[in-house]
């Protein structure tokens, strides 16, 4: 199955700041993908969020991609106040 997963910060802040930061979370999109059978089809970044179309080999790398995703060590792409 293929899967849409959208994300936003609670206040709809801006996410990505600068392209530094857009190629920071596609270069993280390429990790997670190589740790997990976790296939990435199609991605879409705005400033203040991002949709992904993925699809999961196995039950659970949904989640396990995400939780990756979204606590990576050393992400660059943070919210800011």
């Amino acid at each position: 199955m293929c899967y849409h997963v959208l994300n936003r910060d609670n206040a709809r802040r801006t996410v990505f700041h600068t392209p530094g930061d857009y190629l920071a979370f596609v270069k993280l999109l390429g990790e997670v993908s190589r740790r997990l059978p976790l296939r990435v089809l199609a991605y879409g970044l705005m400033p203040n969020h991002f949709h992904l179309a993925l699809r999961p080999e196995r039950d659970g790398d949904l989640s396990s991609g995400m939780q990756w995703l979204l606590a990576a060590p050393g992400r660059t792409w943070t919210v800011s106040e």
